[in-house]
């Protein structure tokens, strides 16, 4: 997801690392993102994602994949 991102123009970082998604979501808004994709395995399993926005810390969720392509 993150090289089709890239792909269209948006900048995108990927956290492979099995940490706590807080810090996760952390990491990215110190490196000055303000949005969050959240894609685990019940997210992948069931074709949706969760997008958080990094500075008010609101997230929807279940969205179609479909939407982020």
């Amino acid at each position: 997801m993150a090289a089709r991102l890239r792909e269209a123009g948006i900048g995108a970082e990927l956290f492979p690392e099995p940490i706590a998604i807080g810090k996760q979501m952390g990491y990215g808004s110190t490196r000055g993102h303000r949005l969050g994709v959240i894609i685990g395995p019940d997210e992948a399993a069931q074709g949706v994602f969760n997008l958080r926005d990094l500075q008010t810390r609101q997230e929807r969720k279940g969205l179609p994949l479909v939407e982020l392509e």
